[in-house]
C-alpha cells in the first residue's frame, strides 16, 4: 500500500504476488528512483520478514539505489503446515525451487530488466541462495548469508562462482564449524565475518552490525548499471 503523498524522490513500494507451484508468494517490493541492482530477502517463515535487521538493512539498499524484494519462501498454505511440523523450512529442495522462481519473475519485470541480482539468505534461505547461484549463475551477483549451519549447501558449494559472505554470529562451535567448512569449499571471491556475542551484547547491536556487513558487500560487490530509464515510472 503506498503512503499519502510520498515525497517526490521516495522509494516506490507495492505488495506483489509471485506465482509459485501450489500457490503464490506474497512478497513486498520497492524500487527506488534510481537503479543500481536488486536484492532478494530469502527468508522462510514470515516473522523473519519483521525483523529489525532486514527492514533496516532493506532501507540502506534503497538509499544505495538497490530495489529490494522481501518475502515468504513458504506459501500461506505451507506456513500452516509448518508452524504444525516445522518441517517445510528445512526442505532445501522446495525453498530452492521457490528462489529461483523469484529469480525468473524479477527478470519478467521491465522496471528490473537487466539489474544484478543480490540475495541476503538466512538459515535455509542462505543454503538455497547457493543452489540458486549454480543454476542461475548468471543472474545472481553476489550473496550474503546468515546462518547458523550450512550443512545442506555443502554438495553445492564448490560450483558457486559469485562473490559471497559469510556471517555466523556467537560462539557456537557447531554454528563456526559449519560456516568455516563451508567457507573453504566456496572457490569464489569470499569473506568470513565471525560476530562475537557476549551478555551484554544486545540485539539492536547485532542487528545494526549485520546490516552493516550486508550492506557493505552488496554495494561493493555488485557492479553498478546505469540509471535504469523506466525506474522513473510510477507503478501502475
Amino acid at each position: 500500500m503506498f503512503t499519502a503523498n510520498p515525497p517526490r524522490h521516495a522509494p516506490r513500494t507495492r505488495v506483489v504476488h509471485i506465482p509459485a507451484e501450489s500457490g503464490s508468494l506474497a512478497a513486498e517490493l520497492t524500487v527506488p528512483r534510481a537503479l543500481v541492482g536488486v536484492v532478494v530477502f530469502a527468508r522462510t517463515n514470515a516473522a523473519h520478514r519483521q525483523t529489525r535487521y532486514d527492514h533496516q538493512l532493506a532501507e540502506k539498499l534503497q538509499a544505495s539505489g538497490f530495489a529490494t524484494l522481501l518475502l515468504d519462501l513458504l506459501t500461506p498454505a505451507e506456513e500452516l503446515v509448518d508452524a504444525a511440523t516445522c518441517a517445510m523450512r528445512a526442505d532445501l529442495a522446495l525453498v530452492s525451487r521457490r528462489l529461483i522462481e523469484v529469480i525468473d519473475w524479477l527478470d519478467d519485470q521491465s522496471e528490473l530488466l537487466g539489474l544484478d541480482i543480490g540475495i541476503v539468505g538466512e538459515e535455509i534461505g542462505a543454503a538455497a541462495a547457493f543452489v540458486a547461484a549454480c543454476v542461475r549463475p548468471r543472474r545472481v551477483a553476489a550473496i550474503v548469508s546468515y546462518a547458523e549451519r550450512l550443512d545442506l549447501a555443502g554438495p553445492v558449494l564448490a560450483r558457486v562462482h559469485v562473490p559471497s559472505l559469510l556471517i555466523v554470529a556467537g560462539s557456537d562451535e557447531d554454528h563456526v564449524r559449519s560456516n568455516n567448512t563451508a567457507f573453504r569449499q566456496l572457490d569464489c571471491g569470499k569473506e568470513l565475518v565471525r560476530i562475537a556475542v557476549d551478555r551484554f551484547t544486545t540485539r539492536s547491536a547485532l542487528d545494526d552490525e549485520v546490516s552493516r556487513l550486508a550492506h557493505d558487500w552488496l554495494s561493493r560487490m555488485m557492479t553498478p548499471v546505469l540509471p535504469h530509464a523506466s525506474a522513473a515510472h510510477s507503478f501502475s
